[in-house]
């Protein structure tokens, strides 16, 4: 290639640039930390109005919260075993959801919130019932029928009912306990109490219980 064609070359390639637009300017504030912290902000705020939302409508459907009482039962003193009662080495610690309530010598197990009993099965003497018991003192193969009673009274209303006075045994994962049978007369506001070998302690918990 000669002089000559190289200049014509040149010169071309310096009109084609000249033709050519100037890239846009670029603002660096945009890659600075407060950028960044901004963008972090508005996600969060972002995540924060989704979780109300959220949490709004589940509210709005009836989810129970906390110690208030259920709706149709404002009256009813519901036991929560707050504190809850912990168990002897041997007992497990139960599941989420439940606690221990009562003491060495006698306890059982409530819901966190309270014990409501709906939809139980009828029977000639009203609604059946199975509750489970445990004592340090209790060995299944001593004692396969324990020498407990449970009685019930009712709070919003006239009622009463007791057991015979023996129970029986049973084998769950939170170790050897004592079974017993209730028969519920009525629906309602119900105090129930238990007494093993007719001493004290006994244990005494308030539970609603549904048509």
């Amino acid at each position: 290639m000669d002089d000559q064609t190289s200049r014509i070359l040149e010169r071309a390639g310096e009109r084609w640039r000249g033709r050519l637009r100037p890239p846009a300017a670029v603002d660096p504030r945009l890659f600075t930390e407060p950028r960044l912290r901004a963008e972090r902000w508005f996600l969060l705020s972002a995540a924060v109005l989704v979780l109300v939302a959220i949490s709004s409508g589940r509210f709005a459907t009836g989810f129970h919260v906390g110690g208030a009482p259920p709706v149709g039962r404002p009256n009813c003193p519901i036991t929560r075993p707050d504190p809850p009662f912990r168990q002897p080495a041997l007992y497990p610690a139960p599941t989420q959801g439940y606690a221990w309530y009562g003491t060495a010598e006698l306890w059982t197990l409530l819901d966190v919130d309270g014990e409501v009993w709906n939809d139980l099965p009828q029977g000639p003497n009203g609604f059946v019932q199975k509750t489970l018991w445990w004592s340090a003192g209790y060995s299944a193969v001593n004692e396969p029928e324990p020498q407990i009673t449970v009685t019930g009274r009712r709070l919003d209303g006239p009622g009463v009912f007791a057991t015979p006075g023996k129970g029986t045994n049973a084998d769950t994962n939170l170790g050897s306990a004592m079974l017993v049978g209730v028969d519920i007369p009525t629906a309602g506001c119900w105090n129930l109490t238990a007494l093993y070998h007719g001493t004290e302690p006994n244990v005494s918990y308030v539970v609603w219980v549904g048509e």
